[in-house]
């Protein structure tokens, strides 16, 4: 404790105010009165001296001395910050250099809007990509940039934001990275003439305006011979071609399958995949989609998503799914049986979401798990061996599911910390049954981490509304980035990571 700079009078009227037994927050007016010229701070610590006031709290501080009407709220809490500093910040806190307490929300005029993905750029800047409602009712796809604060970016589009319309179609952004030229490519899905969705791809240069150099003025769609196709999930191999994964939906046999499509650097067809650059692969089911993709260190493609038997019956037999596939698009027939791999949860519906390759190879995918018998759904990861194999050294048998308020919790998003740690994205509903931002790290056991907000698990709301994270992304200096939607509005936290 500081010692007190304040009178010799004024401990001997403390003291002996205090031995006769008056409050703390009269004891204060008192002093204050007789010693208006005090400093909050010395009055502050000649009240919590340890012969008058030893159980004294922060609280207790604030209000004897908010009592006495001569200071201030930032002399209360200057003093108060003296003599009981708030503790240190700890992994999971929000990050109060950014935005508004660690908190940022950006609309688009008004007009409702949805974040999908976020990544931090090779300069530290941050994008997100998602879509927005344009004044015909149909959607077009939207990027934001912000400064390392959480400031827009100018120098991007029109004061930080670009919209991109498709012809007057509906597009989406779902997935985005950021070429090694510093060109920004997003993977969407737009309506075509047959008001069916086709894959689309579009590559903007570094200051948001459309590259030219790819397809037909920075956009280019891939149509599955008359079928939907719906792109989830884009990268780039270490050749520089650039690979979209989602699924393919026909109508006439209601099939969805896993779908591929592979593109030279200025965003043609590569011929030399699959059938004319396109590949789909089904699993033996109804309701198969492929939601992550990425490129191994061997150069094998691996995708993860869910494949079933039930759309809207209530969920059963939809399980966690993956396939691997050689450079030419042709399933790795080393990888599970016949290059696909399955992992069911709870008998119920499991939807994987998100992926990552490990440094020593095996993969672990991160989605939602239902399990009726605890009335909810929860954060699911599972964590397979090169061959596809469940890995038992992570979690349970290889499989690890996280509940929140023990009620509806889905994990959309997954990044890997330099040490190895896992951290997953998505949303946790409240006991006001409304969303949060949901936030939890992992050993590399498949342990939660204690030393990560409570108990491994952060959540966040941000006005009382609904609340969903759908992406997060890594800092250089280890914050995490967690990037969504806010009642209609794009919406990121930035999270200590360390």
């Amino acid at each position: 404790m500081s010692p007190p700079t304040a009178p010799p009078q004024v401990l001997e009227i403390i003291s002996a105010l205090a031995a006769a037994g008056f409050p703390e927050a009269e004891v204060a007016v008192a002093a204050a009165t007789v010693f208006p010229q005090l400093a909050a701070i010395d009055l502050a610590v000649c009240l919590v001296d340890q012969q008058s006031y030893p159980t004294s709290t922060r609280a207790e501080l604030s209000a004897a001395l908010g009592a006495t009407s001569h200071y201030s709220n930032a002399e209360i809490e200057s003093a108060a910050d003296v003599l009981f500093p708030p503790p240190p910040p700890a992994a999971g806190d929000l990050d109060l250099t950014f935005g508004t307490g660690g908190k940022i929300i950006t609309d688009f005029d008004g007009r409702p809007a949805d974040a999908r993905d976020v990544l931090v750029q090779s300069d530290g800047k941050l994008v997100v990509a998602g879509y927005t409602t344009n004044s015909s009712s149909t959607s077009d796809l939207a990027l934001i940039r912000y400064n390392m604060d959480g400031s827009l970016d100018p120098s991007f589009g029109t004061g930080g934001k670009v919209t991109t319309n498709f012809n007057g179609n509906s597009g989406f952004g779902y997935s985005m990275i950021q070429q090694s030229d510093g060109k920004l490519v997003v993977a969407s899905s737009t309506t075509n003439s047959s008001s069916t969705y086709d894959f689309a791809l579009i590559r903007y240069e570094s200051n948001g305006s459309l590259d030219p150099s790819f397809g037909e003025g920075g956009k280019v769609t891939t149509n599955f011979n008359g079928n939907a196709g719906y792109a989830y999930s884009v990268t780039q191999q270490s050749d520089g071609k650039l690979v979209v994964a989602g699924y393919t939906f026909t109508s006439s046999s209601g099939i969805y399958n896993f779908a591929l499509s592979r593109y030279e650097s200025n965003g043609s067809l590569d011929l030399t995949f699959g059938e004319g650059g396109k590949v789909t692969t089904g699993f033996n089911g109804l309701y198969d989609s492929g939601c992550s993709v990425t490129q191994q260190r061997d150069g094998k493609l691996v995708v993860a998503g869910y494949a079933g038997y039930a759309i809207n019956s209530g969920g059963n037999n939809i399980d966690f799914a993956l396939s691997r596939y050689e450079s030419n698009g042709s399933l790795d027939l080393t990888f599970g049986k016949g290059g696909k791999v399955t992992t069911d949860f709870y008998g119920n519906a499991d939807y994987a979401y998100s992926m990552t390759e490990q440094r020593d190879g095996k993969l672990v995918v991160a989605g939602v798990a239902t399990n009726f018998s605890i009335g909810g759904d929860n954060f699911a990861l599972s964590r397979y061996n090169i061959d596809g194999s469940l890995d038992p050294s992570f979690g349970t048998g290889g499989k690890v599911t996280t509940d929140f308020y023990g009620n509806a919790d889905c994990g959309f998003s997954m990044a890997q910390q330099r040490d190895g740690k896992l951290v997953v994205a998505g949303y946790a509903t409240n006991s006001s049954r409304t969303y949060d931002f949901g936030l939890s790290r992992y050993n590399i056991d498949g342990s939660l981490d204690p030393s990560f907000g409570t108990g491994g698990k952060v959540t966040t709301d941000f006005a009382g509304g609904d609340d969903r994270a759908y992406s997060v992304a890594i800092q250089p200096n280890g914050n995490i980035i967690l990037a969504g939607t806010s009642d209609g509005k794009f919406a990121l936290a930035r999270y200590l990571g360390v």
